[in-house]
């Protein structure tokens, strides 16, 4: 299935090419609307001791809308190189919105309390126009918000049930990657991710795939199992396809369009596909009682992870509804497979695509992959802790092709500072400056706008792994994330990174050394384009590969 559906000719005008990418913008606008709403004739005091720059091509009335609208990207970045500062001012109607993108603005501002940023009640309003939320709980949902936030931080960050996640994981990549793609399908039939990725056995006994469905349904499938279980994975073996058809109609959710129209129609039925699954799935746990309490075997949810058990009693003793509990399980499936699958994509194709740069690697990573009769072992630490310019890839990667936006809405008044190195060189300051915002000020962070910025990386379009390098002081070279923001901050910011960083590392050292690819006849290794969505972004090529087993 292709998902990467180009949209009408006005969104392609707006440079935005993906609807998740545009949710994010329709969100923005709603926040402004409400803010506009709520807003006070005491707004337009002047509050701040240091001056955030207005950008250029102000419209009386309507600000900068359309300037915004026609190409996001290019108007953020050409006000950004005319600000002094890390932070300038968007007129959108009669709202005060800031752009922050300096290093030491977004930590200034994502350390703001929550109290100050304002994140539920939008949280809560997305599940129910996207996945299904029943409107009557949204209160419900918000009351309780922090309990269940919390189980992310206890299993996904950190403590045995993130060990037991990833252990789980690391045995499925070693188990599966070896034999991803095969010439006989077995007695099964092709497994899910082949079916879409259109394999093909050529003369020569080489296979010849379509990458990005390869790999983005293969490690979907394995992180998905891991979270869900088994149960709910066979119970809908084709799951992702349909996650991929709501997350390419994310827009007409949004705006309510019709459900006749074809595209809408389609997506409402895969929608209704996966929380009927997950309706039923809940169900039947209900029946077993709290898992998580359980000393002795649970049947078919045993393999069901530590999170969702705790969020099951969650649930139960909260009393939300069975319909509310699918919707907010669809909400997580879809953000576990947003940005992981893809970003191995581009890790891979980067690292091909680099001249020198796969020799180097592989070299590297060879002592933390052992490969014998088809067995494939990894040494996740070794990959994790020794292997500086394989994980600068990753870093890498994630600049290139992640660009998340991050939108907020103050609750107060209140204040972020910027160090003096992040000014533009005219400045003359060599103590921090501080900004004032008001409540109802809307903040857009848009990452991507930092991860391209050459004051901070010098040719920011080449895929450069060894900037993320410092060396230590006993001599050795380390990887270090640096000042880039994949995954967002604040209260929001991702709570499964850890587990991603290693999901991606293991999958792409696995496919190193166990495969060789090349471009099938046709296609290249360059780049033709991205497609930004709400996080990591996708190919707008169609990448075939031949695939030919290694043996070291």
């Amino acid at each position: 299935m292709d998902t990467n559906v180009a949209m009408n000719p006005f969104f392609e005008n707006m440079g935005l090419l993906r609807p998740a990418r545009l949710l994010l913008i329709i969100t923005f606008f709603g926040l402004i609307f409400l803010a506009v709403r709520k807003s006070s004739k005491s707004r337009n005091k002047q509050l701040s001791k240091a001056t955030i720059e207005t950008a250029s091509f102000e419209i009386p009335f309507v600000g900068h809308v359309w300037a915004f609208l026609w190409d996001p990207d290019r108007f953020l970045r050409f006000s950004r190189e005319k600000a002094l500062h890390g932070i300038f001012n968007l007129k959108m109607f009669r709202v005060d919105t800031r752009i922050i993108h300096s290093p030491s603005l977004m930590k200034s501002f994502f350390a703001l309390p929550g109290s100050v940023i304002e994140h539920k009640t939008m949280g809560s309003n997305i599940i129910v126009k996207i996945f299904g939320f029943p409107a009557a709980e949204v209160p419900q949902m918000i009351t309780h918000f922090d309990q269940l936030m919390n189980t992310f931080v206890t299993q996904l960050m950190k403590g045995p049930g993130f060990e037991k996640s990833w252990n789980k994981l690391l045995f499925d990549i070693e188990k599966i990657v070896p034999s991803i793609v095969t010439p006989s399908s077995g007695a099964d039939g092709p497994r899910s991710w082949e079916r879409t990725a259109n394999i093909e056995i050529r003369p020569d006994g080489t296979i010849e795939a379509d990458l990005f469905p390869l790999v983005r349904n293969c490690v979907g499938l394995l992180s998905s199992t891991e979270m869900m279980g088994h149960a709910f994975v066979d119970s809908h073996p084709d799951f992702l396809e349909d996650a991929w058809q709501v997350d390419a109609n994310i827009m007409g959710f949004v705006f309510g369009y019709p459900s006749w129209l074809p595209s809408i129609s389609k997506a409402l039925k895969s929608r209704l596909r996966i929380l009927e699954k997950l309706i039923a799935w809940h169900t039947n746990m209900e029946t077993v009682g709290p898992i998580v309490d359980l000393k002795e075997e649970s049947g078919p949810f045993d393999d069901v992870s530590d999170l969702m058990k705790q969020r099951q009693k969650i649930w139960s003793q909260r009393g939300f509804s069975m319909q509310a509990r699918a919707a907010v399980d669809l909400s997580i499936l879809w953000a576990l497979n947003a940005n992981s699958n893809s970003t191995v994509y581009w890790m891979l194709r980067n690292i091909y695509a680099t001249p020198g740069l796969l020799g180097e690697v592989r070299r590297e990573i060879a002592p933390a992959c052992s490969l014998h009769d088809n067995k494939l072992k990894l040494d996740w630490k070794r990959l994790l802790n020794d292997s500086p310019l394989f994980k600068s890839c990753y870093f890498e990667s994630l600049r290139v092709d992640a660009a998340p936006w991050s939108f907020k809405r103050l609750q107060k008044d209140c204040t972020v500072q910027e160090a003096p190195e992040d000014a533009r060189k005219s400045s003359t300051k060599t103590e921090s400056t501080t900004f004032h915002m008001k409540k109802g000020d809307a903040v857009l962070v848009p990452a991507d706008l930092h991860h391209t910025d050459a004051r901070y990386f010098p040719n920011p379009s080449e895929f450069d792994p060894k900037r993320f390098f410092v060396e230590t002081d006993e001599g050795r070279t380390r990887s270090v994330i640096k000042t880039i923001r994949p995954y967002g901050g604040g209260a929001t910011m991702c709570k499964g990174r850890f587990l991603a960083e290693r999901e991606v590392l293991a999958f792409v050292a696995a496919m190193l050394t166990c495969w060789d690819l090349e471009p099938a006849r046709g296609c290249s290794w360059e780049m033709n384009g991205r497609a930004k969505t709400s996080g990591v972004c996708s190919p707008h090529d169609k990448l075939r590969v031949t695939m030919k087993r290694r043996f070291i």
